[in-house]
């Protein structure tokens, strides 16, 4: 799990960072998306296609791979990369 929690801010149409966990200078942050948020941004749902194991994440359209489920599902929901925008 990441040390940062991504989330619906108080605001309408804002995001809210929230440390999980401490965080020192020169850490790698490693977002952690809220159900909610995920629901209301559309991120898809990994399928056991996906899960190839313990650390290692899969797109089942390009083979790509990632070591925490999030990226992949941002990936995913980007249209795998597949208009070059990614």
């Amino acid at each position: 799990m990441g040390n940062v929690r991504i989330q619906r801010g108080r605001r309408k149409g804002c995001v809210a960072l929230r440390a999980v966990r401490p965080i020192s200078a020169g850490d790698e942050l490693q977002l952690w998306f809220s159900e909610e948020l995920l629901a209301a941004l559309r991120i898809p749902y990994l399928n056991p296609a996906n899960i190839q194991g313990e650390c290692r994440y899969v797109c089942h359209r390009c083979s790509s791979q990632f070591e925490a489920p999030n990226p992949l599902k941002v990936h995913l929901a980007l249209n795998c990369g597949a208009d070059g925008r990614e």
